[in-house]
């Protein structure tokens, strides 16, 4: 009985120290990441071209005057064989632009998470994978786990800096971000918020360079996940308990046959970023033999399944706040009580009946006094347009915005404010199928051009005229 005792008196001695060492790892984890954050970036100069002083001020007060959060994006219910794809982190150069060129020979869509502090020591990989085409989001500042850990100020913080860095570099300030083995508890999404975050993604499978062994197994992993996946790899490092646990667990089966979610040996002749470039390869390969298409990750809420029909109402002078979502494209669309006609024209004798003739394309205006047209187009962040027209109001500018058909239809809401401040709505096509122009067939591109008219024209009513019949691509020339 003494014996038995003292055993468990020794299993408490050591479960109490555990806990303990633990705790002391955790704190000296956070301790360190908050001195960084002190400190603003070490090893990069902040100067004034990333002094977020008066940003992080700005969203610290509006923290305490609102409690909005940021959107978490998850997999969509859709009818549509679609996934979006995320790479997390970043790697060396090289390595990431064999990633572009991947992405490239598959025609993939891809979401790029990178820490503001790895963006700023390499910015040309950045501007590489902008000038792809491909989408940049926010992977905080150093990207470390269990962030939810952080106080809301230091949250702040660190999405503010990371936020400057990504947009003195890219271009654009991110409105989407992705935390690495993070909760994203209400404090966190509020932060999150009040530093021009719309949305934050969630995962539904994350992968890295051992997550795979042939592409065999990669295909019989992937022709089981689910149409809306979001499929995560990261370019470096491990994954954390966490990501395990967001990550879709591998059978037993799938074990045997090679596919493992735990770290396990491989060849060591092949280095890391090898592995790397051989996983996504099979991924990428993958998706494309079981037919499933690639869209970014902000844009998978439009492609959520609608189990009935919602209407859009509208009215003489915008659209009315009675405007809801509606993105399911096996459901009707109407607006303003109409029902829009779905069926495409025959394209092949409007082409014969038009005789060649070419629409004219629109470059240079030539004016007797010096003047600038402002033109926009993607809608989907509010807070990107809620400050694009707080701007035009103090140039006391009107703009034009080419918005697609699908955004009139998911973002009614961003679509009033834009009509209501007095500003042009223009043909940015449908917004259903978002390659190249050059990369469509005649068919295709008209129907993106009609859909996109048919949709503008009876959304404004009795305000369509002239103005508004200007079309600008998705992508391409």
């Amino acid at each position: 009985m003494k014996n038995r005792r003292l055993s468990k008196e020794i299993e408490i001695i050591i479960g109490i120290a555990v806990i303990f060492f633990i705790y002391l790892i955790a704190s000296s984890h956070f301790l360190s990441y908050k001195e960084t954050l002190s400190n603003d970036t070490p090893g990069i100069n902040i100067g004034p071209k990333y002094n977020t002083a008066e940003k992080i001020e700005s969203a610290l007060e509006k923290l305490k005057g609102q409690r909005k959060e940021a959107s978490i994006i998850k997999r969509a219910d859709t009818a549509e064989k679609i996934v979006a794809v995320t790479f997390d982190d970043l790697s060396d150069y090289k390595t990431m632009v064999s990633i572009l060129e991947l992405l490239d020979l598959y025609s993939a869509k891809a979401t790029f998470f990178i820490p503001g502090k790895k963006g700023a020591e390499d910015p040309s990989i950045i501007e590489h994978i902008v000038a792809e085409k491909q989408e940049i989001g926010d992977y905080s500042l150093l990207g470390p786990n269990q962030m939810e850990l952080l106080s809301r100020e230091d949250l702040v913080r660190d999405f503010c800096l990371s936020g400057a860095i990504l947009k003195r570099v890219a271009g654009k300030e991110p409105t989407i971000l992705k935390c690495s083995g993070t909760e994203y508890t209400k404090e966190l999404l509020e932060a999150a918020y009040v530093c021009g975050i719309d949305n934050v993604v969630e995962s539904t499978h994350i992968f890295n360079y051992k997550s795979f062994s042939s592409y065999e197994m990669t295909l019989g992993y992937i022709s089981r996940i689910k149409q809306g996946d979001i499929i995560s790899i990261k370019v470096e490092g491990y994954l954390g308990p966490e990501e395990y646990k967001t990550a879709k667990k591998a059978d037993k089966s799938d074990e045997e046959k090679g596919i493992s979610t735990k770290e396990t040996a491989k060849d060591s002749c092949i280095s890391e970023q090898e592995q790397l470039l051989q996983v996504v390869n099979w991924i990428l390969q993958a998706l494309d033999e079981t037919g499933y298409k690639t869209e970014f990750v902000k844009d998978l809420p439009n492609f959520h399944r609608r189990e009935t029909p919602e209407y859009l109402c509208g009215g003489k002078g915008g659209p009315d706040k009675t405007l809801q979502k509606q993105t399911d494209l096996d459901s009707e669309i109407i607006i303003n009580n109409q029902k829009i006609d779905r069926q495409p024209a025959d394209y092949k004798k409007l082409r014969i009946e038009n005789q060649g003739k070419l629409s004219e394309i629109i470059k240079n205006v030539y004016t007797a006094q010096p003047a600038v047209s402002y033109l926009f187009r993607g809608i989907s962040s509010t807070s990107a347009v809620d400050n694009i027209l707080e701007v035009l109001d103090t140039l006391d500018a009107k703009a034009t915005f080419f918005v697609t058909g699908k955004e009139i239809i998911s973002y009614p809401d961003i679509i009033s404010s834009i009509v209501s401040k007095g500003h042009s709505l223009c043909n940015g096509g449908y917004g259903e199928n978002h390659s190249s122009p050059r990369s469509l067939s005649f068919d295709e591109i008209s129907y993106e051009i009609e859909m996109g008219e048919r949709i503008l024209k009876t959304f404004l009513g009795e305000e369509y005229g002239p103005a508004n019949k200007y079309y600008m691509p998705l992508y391409g020339d």
